[in-house]
């Protein structure tokens, strides 16, 4: 099934993700040594995730054509902005009201965002 919700698609989309997370956390957690704060962190980390996110879903996980190309990647990068949204509330939540470490928190708040991208991605980005 292209762009819509699947064993096979969410099971890609989950080892796509893998990749990603070890990508964006590997960026974050050397940013965040190299003196950045949490947030300019995080998203430093998710944009670098999100470049091969977008080739690795596009080609495999939901196998969509080549053309379109500009207009797939400007839904791609609505969806990340509305996920990185709710990722870097649910980041600052857990920072300042729970209290959380900071690198516990990043871990905390990556799977809400991979909830929602994911949704995003299947339901409109990657949609038939």
């Amino acid at each position: 099934m292209v762009g819509s919700i699947s064993i096979i698609s969410i099971v890609k989309f989950g080892l796509v993700g893998a990749c990603n997370t070890l990508l964006s956390l590997s960026i974050i957690f050397l940013s965040k040594a190299m003196g950045i704060g949490d947030v300019l962190a995080n998203l430093t980390g998710y944009v670098f995730g999100l470049l091969l996110s977008f080739q690795l879903n596009k080609n495999w996980t939901f196998c969509f054509s080549k053309n379109r190309q500009a207009w797939l990647f400007i839904r791609f990068l609505a969806a990340f902005a509305v996920a990185w949204a709710v990722n870097a509330a649910v980041l600052r939540y857990l920072l300042t009201t729970v209290g959380l470490n900071s690198y516990l928190a990043q871990l905390g708040s990556m799977p809400v965002y991979t909830i929602v991208f994911y949704l995003l991605s299947a339901l409109f980005v990657f949609r038939t």
